[in-house]
């Protein structure tokens, strides 16, 4: 997962560092919003905020919005969402699966 920006005329790519479980739970909190089911100025500063959050304020939100593709914003922000809970759904299927075995904890 990463995001090429234009900043400064010059294109510069970005890793997210460490991605929290308190990421996760905003993600999921995010992407279950019916706030982001309408595109508007708001909706463009919360993905652009979400996004510089994902990638640990490497990049600033102007810097976001000025150095992204107009077509490629609404994608980065679905793809980040899809990188930070793509593998989620995997793991819940496995938890309720009765065919897993798990440790005992004691």
């Amino acid at each position: 997962m990463n995001i090429v920006l234009v900043i400064g005329g010059e294109s510069k790519t970005f890793s997210p560092p460490f991605i929290s479980g308190r990421m996760l739970k905003e993600t999921i909190s995010m992407s279950n919003s019916e706030q982001i089911k309408v595109v508007d100025g708001t909706l463009i500063d919360t993905m652009a905020e979400y996004i510089v959050k994902i990638y640990g304020h490497k990049f600033t939100e102007d810097e976001l919005l000025d150095g992204i593709a107009s077509s490629a914003l609404i994608p980065t922000f679905q793809a980040t969402i899809e990188g930070v809970t793509g593998k989620l759904n995997g793991k819940l299927e496995k938890l309720q699966d009765p065919n897993v075995k798990r440790g005992n904890r004691k």
